[in-house]
């Protein structure tokens, strides 16, 4: 009797995947994709620049080619996580300006539970538009103005003193 068995081994480890995609393609070179765990997210366990996935932004062709490359995003995948439940979290944060750029840190959560994970993040951004005037902008222009007029004012100060103090006979 010939008996062939196969045995099967519990996955110790949890294989993730992100795909990341942002409202305007071109923003997602700005993206720095980092992996914390929940309870420690100042210290991330691994961090990915996206700007340097396949080669670098100098591989991925003509600016129009690099439109067609990045409209349907990024995929990012992760170093194995130990298959324990534990909670993890990934950042993306932006280097784009935020004077020019209005938008806010995407945050994922997420539990190493299953053998894979698929996931999916979105970055949003927004160009700020020339009428949302910053008010430090204001404040700057209010003490150039004031300081303007103090000094005027101790220069006109100081040539009635000095022509009243030396002209008087």
């Amino acid at each position: 009797m010939d008996v062939k068995l196969t045995g099967f081994h519990r996955i110790e480890h949890t294989d993730v995947s992100v795909r990341v995609k942002a409202t305007v393609p071109q923003h997602l070179k700005s993206l720095v994709i980092k992996l914390c765990r929940e309870q420690y997210p100042d210290s991330p366990l691994h961090t990915v620049r996206l700007d340097t996935l396949g080669g670098g932004a100098k591989n991925w062709g003509s600016p129009a080619a690099q439109d067609v490359f990045l409209k349907g995003g990024l995929l990012v995948s992760l170093p194995f996580l130990p298959r324990d439940g534990t909670n993890y979290l990934l950042i993306a944060e932006s280097s784009l300006s935020s004077a020019s750029h209005s938008y806010s840190e995407t945050t994922l959560s997420f539990s190493a539970e299953d053998p894979y994970l698929a996931l999916e993040m979105l970055f949003h951004a927004e160009m700020r538009s020339v009428e949302q005037e910053n008010p430090r902008h204001l404040a700057v222009i209010f003490f150039i103005v004031l300081s303007g007029f103090l000094y005027f004012q101790v220069t006109v100060q100081k040539y009635y003193l000095f022509n009243n103090r030396y002209c008087s006979t």
